[in-house]
């Protein structure tokens, strides 16, 4: 059996799909412990209780995964840059904003693992499972962007670059010059009676040619499910309708591990919980709301704590970790300096994460990477999740467009050299 710990980012993630947490009061929450007894959880930075509290969060989850069948995502996100490389200085700005949402539908799927592994599946279990998965699973996403972007390139600095690689520049003439790009794209893309439909508006400006181009691309992949195995997918989804989705995972990965370590109270004297403390400690995890039937755990990253995450994985995963990856050092950020924030919300009543929420700001430094200046990068993003019964799907087929018809490698193609666009 192979040796799995759980580090932080473990119990982040496990617990950002599903909680089992129950109301005690306005400003507190009570859930199970290890040891089955009840957990009060409150306002805290203190080590322990917050440790504990994510453990007991995600084993809360562990019985709770399969109840999800639909889950929608909205997230929003606004990026500021400024980086100068030699001699050339570039700006950018963006906003993000898309919503994704998902449903497996209610209903229960075939099992067909044994007739795959004997090579017995038959064109009706095939028919039979397209079938399912038309009936039952739908999807939809839109993202709208708009980037804008200008680089300057400094003629002196320039001159200097040429004059380190040995270029005489006395004969050359060279003036400051500015590029300005603008771009805005809108993507949909949804099921609709089991064809795949994908919208994608792009316009793109640049003062250096003063020309604006627009794409616009609509096209249809018809019977999504005939380009899928359906009998594996099919199967995969029986697994995540009738287990957790740790058992999906590790079974599906090959991977053994005894989930009962997270139901005994053994895990507290274990290698993995030492390091789920060690990060609560080096991140400054700490819960900060339990009120309105609500949970908050933040996180703060600082300088200093690159270099100890990045020790962490190594006790995590070994020491070939060290030779085949390299977290770059940014100098110019005091260890002290808050560069950072994650902060997760969980809703006591619905049992699901509500909203997660990071931002970054760097500063000014220099990373250590062909010294690239970095004078601004800040970051922000808010994503919140809605589960279930609430997901509600609203895009269909335009009467008044007309679709191309291709295949899904294309579709997947058009979308990226829209992005691109």
């Amino acid at each position: 059996m192979k040796k799995i710990i759980l580090s932080l980012g473990a119990i982040l993630g496990v617990t950002a799909t599903a909680l089992s947490l129950s109301s005690c009061g306005d400003s507190k929450a009570t859930l199970k412990d290890l040891d089955g007894n009840d957990l009060v959880v409150e306002k805290t930075k203190d080590e322990e209780a917050v440790s504990k509290a994510l453990v007991a969060v995600a084993n809360s989850y562990s019985n709770n995964a399969k109840n999800i069948y639909s889950i929608g995502v909205d997230i929003k996100n606004a990026t500021e840059t400024n980086t100068n490389y030699n001699y050339t200085t570039i700006e950018s700005s963006s906003e993000v904003s898309g919503v994704a949402k998902l449903t497996i539908g209610k209903n229960n799927y075939v099992d067909y693992k044994d007739k795959i592994l004997n090579n017995t599946l038959t064109d009706d279990d095939i028919a039979n499972a397209k079938e399912s998965l038309k009936s039952n699973i739908d999807f939809e996403a839109e993202l709208n962007s708009k980037t804008n972007s200008k680089a300057l390139v400094d003629a002196e600095k320039l001159k200097d670059y040429y004059r380190e690689m040995g270029i005489n520049v006395s004969n050359i003439s060279l003036t400051d010059q500015e590029t300005k790009i603008d771009v805005d794209i809108n993507l949909k893309a949804f099921l609709d009676n089991g064809d795949l439909y994908a919208e994608a508006d792009s316009k793109s400006g640049s003062v250096v040619t003063s020309t604006t181009n627009e794409t616009k691309q609509d096209i249809v992949v018809k019977d999504i499910f005939d380009s899928i195995p359906a009998a594996e997918v099919s199967t995969a989804l029986n697994t995540f309708k009738s287990s957790s989705l740790f058992d999906m995972i590790f079974e599906y990965a090959n991977v053994s591990f005894d989930t009962s370590i997270l139901t005994s109270a053994e895990f507290y004297d274990s290698e993995a919980y030492t390091m789920i403390k060690a990060y609560v400690k080096e991140l400054e995890i700490e819960i900060t709301n339990t009120a309105n039937n609500e949970i908050t755990f933040d996180a703060k990253v600082k300088g200093n704590s690159f270099k100890a995450i990045e020790n962490m994985f190594i006790n995590l995963i070994g020491n070939d970790y060290a030779s085949s990856s390299q977290v770059i050092d940014f100098e110019g950020i005091d260890d002290d300096q808050e560069i950072g924030n994650f902060s997760l919300t969980y809703s006591v009543e619905t049992g699901f994460v509500k909203k997660v929420s990071t931002k970054v700001d760097l500063g000014s430094c220099t990373s250590t990477l062909d010294s690239v200046e970095i004078s601004k990068y800040k970051t922000s993003a808010e994503t919140s999740y809605i589960y279930n019964d609430d997901v509600k799907f609203n895009l269909n087929k335009d009467s008044s467009k007309t679709y191309n018809e291709t295949d899904l490698s294309t579709i997947i193609g058009s979308i990226i050299s829209s992005l691109g666009n």
